[in-house]
């Protein structure tokens, strides 16, 4: 606080001049020591709110980011992100629940004719209630 207050009051009398005399090692440590300090901020808050499998995924993205570079750790992250969707939304069958024409019928008005001949092949007309998401690996299952 008093430091703060300080450089304040010494930038207010001297002007801008007074920066260049500050060594410029200071403000590389003050930038990295304060993206330090966040970044492990975000890191505790991430710990207790995600899952352990994308906490670990969030390291594993620090870490990309830090090593290949900004552009191609995003290209991984949706990947990963895409990769984590279509697993995880492959595990559910999306099919909520099966009855036949007996057992439910449409809320469409038919005539007597139409109503004799669902009747009649009723329980071979298989209606299926989905929900969710469908794709290739789980539309069989």
């Amino acid at each position: 606080g008093v430091f703060v207050v300080a450089s304040s009051v010494i930038l207010l009398f001297y002007g801008i001049s007074v920066v260049s005399l500050v060594p410029k090692v200071i403000f590389a440590v003050i930038l990295c020591t304060s993206g330090f300090s966040m970044m492990l901020d975000n890191l505790k808050s991430a710990w207790s709110t995600l899952k352990r499998f994308e906490f670990i995924l969030v390291v594993l993205h620090i870490v990309l980011t830090a090593t290949i570079g900004m552009l191609y750790a995003v290209m991984l992250g949706l990947l990963f992100t895409a990769t984590i969707f279509v697993v995880q939304y492959s595990w559910h069958s999306g099919v909520l629940h099966c009855t036949t024409c007996q057992l439910e019928r449409s809320k469409v008005a038919r005539i007597e004719d139409e109503q004799l001949i669902l009747e009649q092949v009723g329980a071979s007309v298989l209606i299926v209630h989905l929900h969710g998401m469908l794709f290739f690996g789980s539309a069989s299952s």
